[in-house]
């Protein structure tokens, strides 16, 4: 997650920051973009442990299962993404396996248009936590899925994600 122009970025996020503010002063709702858009660019601008916050709150207010499931994976990536603390960030990370099984759950029973995106996720995290021999399988599925869809960004951001796996590469009859 890194944003094309930094400079236009925190400018957007900034505004994002001062809408929410505004919005809690008011005590008027704070809906579920505005909370999604400022968690997730805490996370961008490299402050996982501050993101979520606004991303469970998204969570909670998600009102549709496609909500649910990207504010979920976006809850996991905060999590993920923290190495800070004294253990190295194994604590602050520990909570995103149960969250992406979370979203799988959700994705596969009712928006299955997003498995692929929280399988690719989830097999990040499977490599960053040294667990290749985990994240390969997870990696395949979302590969077929972003085959089969067509899309050359997510199939090679898979294809990338794979080949930090080790063993041999996956191939079009890989899947």
């Amino acid at each position: 997650m890194v944003p094309a122009d930094p400079v236009a970025y925190r400018a957007a996020h900034a505004r994002a920051e001062a809408a929410l503010a505004e919005a809690r002063a008011g005590g008027g709702p704070v809906g579920f973009a505005l909370l999604r858009r400022v968690g997730v660019g805490r996370l961008v601008l490299g402050d996982p442990a501050a993101a979520r916050g606004p991303l469970a709150e998204a969570v909670r207010r998600s009102d549709t299962p496609r909500r649910r499931v990207a504010a979920l994976v976006n809850l996991a990536d905060a999590h993920r993404y923290d190495d800070r603390g004294p253990d190295g960030g194994d604590a602050a990370r520990a909570p995103a396996l149960p969250l992406y099984r979370r979203a799988l759950r959700l994705a596969r029973r009712a928006c299955p248009e997003l498995e692929h995106f929280v399988l690719q996720h989830l097999g990040k995290h499977h490599l960053e936590a040294g667990e290749p021999e985990r994240a390969r399988p997870v990696l395949l599925l979302a590969l077929r899925t972003r085959r089969e869809m067509g899309d050359a960004e997510l199939i090679a951001s898979t294809g990338a994600a794979l080949a930090r796996c080790g063993g041999p590469p996956a191939g079009p009859g890989a899947d």
